[in-house]
């Protein structure tokens, strides 16, 4: 019975060391992951408080360098100056943080 408690716990103790590599499906070209998120935020436009909503695709390289697309829109009619009007925003994202596997990184 110790021998095959030993065994166990050797065996999830590699697995678990195996599991800290990376791998990706597309190796050659280091993408390291797919990202797309939502999100809704309160702004202030000219003393007005407007709610945006949107969100953002993209793809991750080497895990510090994020490209993607992302838009965000105002809900609802914005009324300033006796004029009403909607926010829009989309285009490109882009982010890096190297050294980003460290505990304080940039």
């Amino acid at each position: 019975m110790k021998k095959l408690l030993t065994l166990f716990v050797f065996t999830l103790f590699a697995l678990t060391t195996f599991a800290q590599r990376e791998e990706t499906l597309l190796s050659n070209m280091h993408l390291s992951g797919v990202w797309a998120s939502w999100s809704s935020t309160i702004g202030t436009v000219k003393d007005e408080n407007v709610s945006f909503r949107g969100g953002s695709f993209g793809f991750e390289f080497g895990k510090d360098l994020f490209l993607g697309w992302g838009g965000y829109q105002s809900n609802g009619y914005i009324h300033q100056d006796d004029l009403k009007f909607n926010m829009k925003w989309n285009g490109p994202m882009v982010s890096y943080s190297p050294h980003s596997y460290k505990a304080v990184h940039p």
